[in-house]
């Protein structure tokens, strides 16, 4: 078998961001950017999107992977 995979639900992981995310924002997935979390308070539209994390370590940069607390639990 040559595949293998990783699955994390809370603690600390390096995730992708589709948009800036402020320090201490609430996350959730991003509809752009498959993979990607933003900053619900991108989002315009209300959302039934679940929070997925919190930027508590650093602020989120675009296109760059950034730690943040998952909260998916």
């Amino acid at each position: 078998i040559g595949d293998f995979g990783w699955l994390q639900s809370n603690g600390v992981a390096a995730v992708l961001c589709g948009s800036a995310a402020t320090l201490g924002a609430r996350l959730m997935a991003d509809a752009s950017t498959a993979g990607a979390v933003t900053d619900q308070t991108d989002v315009t539209a209300p959302q039934a999107e679940v929070q997925v994390g919190v930027a508590s370590l650093m602020a989120g940069v675009a296109t760059e992977y950034r730690p943040i607390v998952l909260t998916i639990d």
